[in-house]
């Protein structure tokens, strides 16, 4: 057993969690906006808190299977039909692999995230 298989490192608060927050790589070149992330164990389950600050992106082809609950802010995804989901704390959400929309960050937001395999 590894240190990430450990049940200590696969349980937190989010509160513990945005204390070691870093800037996520994966934002897009040019977006004004502040992306953070803290993953949560980094086997082939990912999870972890990722917090983003008032933009506007498209996604063409999202990379991953993702479910979410979001802990702060105001997100409005818009499906790439037009139809537009606003998502406030306490709401639940999953992106499948390849969703293509825009993503609209209201008022600063923080998620809690689950990447499936």
């Amino acid at each position: 057993m590894t240190e990430s298989d450990t049940l200590r490192t696969l349980t937190a608060t989010i509160d513990s969690l945005l204390g070691t927050m870093e800037p996520d790589p994966e934002k897009p070149i040019g977006l004004d906006s502040v992306w953070r992330y803290a993953a949560l164990g980094s086997r082939s389950l990912e999870s972890g808190v990722w917090e983003a600050s008032a933009a506007t992106w498209t996604e063409d082809d999202y990379p991953v299977e993702e479910v979410c609950i979001m802990v702060a802010g105001h997100l409005r995804l818009t499906d790439s039909d037009g139809t537009a989901h606003d998502l406030r704390v306490g709401d639940a959400f999953h992106l499948p692999k390849g969703w293509s929309g825009t993503w609209e960050v209201v008022e600063d937001m923080r998620k809690f995230y689950v990447i499936l395999p």
